[in-house]
């Protein structure tokens, strides 16, 4: 069963949409473990990634690797150390993302483990990768299917995950039709 991971990558999105991987320094300033960059040891072949950019869940990935390491990846990621967490991804771009209010991260933070995406005033952490718990992964999947404008877009990331669709609602109950005494039926 997959594992699940939120990122926050305000700045280096694009870079790693484009070469299709997560990349985090090994350690925070100082050579000291950041919770953050020590997450990205924990990420498998097959989990399952959301990407926060500026409060709105742009992407879902999956992992097609496990996290390896490996040095900086370009000239976008010079402000960090040279030795990093790599992780290659097969990206997901939303065709309508969805914006994470401060009230979803409040009831995130509510069901969120120890090392979830979201503090208890309602903002993100400021750290690169968080685990998700299965209460999470479903809010969140239910609000970014919501947020989708065609069933084609739901459908497209019902698949890349590898969900079956949701059964179609039951039809709604047979009127019990009465007998008047003429012998005709009324509703």
């Amino acid at each position: 069963m997959p594992k699940y991971f939120y990122v926050y990558q305000n700045k280096t999105f694009g870079a790693e949409f484009h070469g299709g991987f997560l990349w985090s320094p090994q350690f925070a300033n100082g050579w000291r473990p950041h919770p953050g960059y020590e997450c990205m040891k924990e990420v498998r072949q097959g989990d399952i990634i959301f990407h926060s950019v500026h409060s709105a869940i742009v992407a879902i990935s999956r992992a097609r690797t496990d996290c390896y390491s490996a040095t900086i990846p370009s000239s976008e990621f010079d402000e960090w150390d040279r030795n990093g967490w790599r992780v290659d991804v097969q990206y997901l771009l939303l065709p309508t993302p969805w914006i994470v209010r401060e009230s979803d991260k409040l009831a995130m933070y509510k069901v969120q483990p120890s090392n979830g995406p979201f503090l208890s005033n309602g903002r993100g952490k400021q750290q690169y990768l968080c685990n998700v718990n299965i209460p999470v992964f479903e809010y969140l999947i239910d609000k970014i299917q919501k947020a989708q404008r065609t069933e084609k877009a739901r459908e497209q990331i019902r698949d890349f995950l590898g969900c079956t669709p949701p059964p179609p609602p039951p039809p709604p109950p047979k009127k019990e039709l009465q007998t008047i005494e003429d012998g005709c039926k009324v509703d």
